[in-house]
């Protein structure tokens, strides 16, 4: 992963704890399974949850359910993260990422099919996704 796209994954996290106003439309535009980074789709994983329970997302709380051993990651997330006023930008990062990662994924399975008709059906899945993003994950 790119250096540039771990920095938006961060600072899109760092976005929902910097600014309350930001968070439902972050989470409208993106999933856990966009955060190609395991450790940063687990604290935004946590961050949805708390947002569904109507409660509210800082530091404390993100750690009271993530764990001890997230706080040093969340401090780097917040050091990432120069402003909250970017978050589209950091959220068009991290979902151009995670359609890359997917197509990654087709491309392999596609050489690893044995039929022709087999990597046709995956390349017009693939198409269709590409032309409606949100509704990417036919393809996974």
């Amino acid at each position: 992963m790119a250096v540039s796209d771990y920095s938006a994954q961060a600072a899109a996290l760092g976005s929902l704890i910097l600014d309350e106003s930001v968070q439902g439309e972050i989470f409208r535009r993106l999933r856990p399974e966009d955060f190609t980074d395991a450790s940063l789709r687990s604290l935004f994983a946590a961050a949805r949850e708390l947002w569904l329970d109507q409660k509210r997302i800082d530091p404390v709380t993100l750690i009271d359910r993530c764990g001890a051993a997230y706080g040093e990651l969340l401090g780097e997330v917040l050091q990432q993260t120069p402003t909250a006023a970017n978050w589209e930008s950091y959220c068009a990062i991290v979902q151009n990422t995670a359609r890359l990662a997917r197509l990654h994924g087709v491309a392999l399975r596609i050489l690893e099919c044995e039929k022709a008709d087999e990597a046709r059906e995956l390349l017009m899945k693939a198409g269709f996704a590409l032309s409606h993003s949100s509704k990417f994950d036919v393809i996974v």
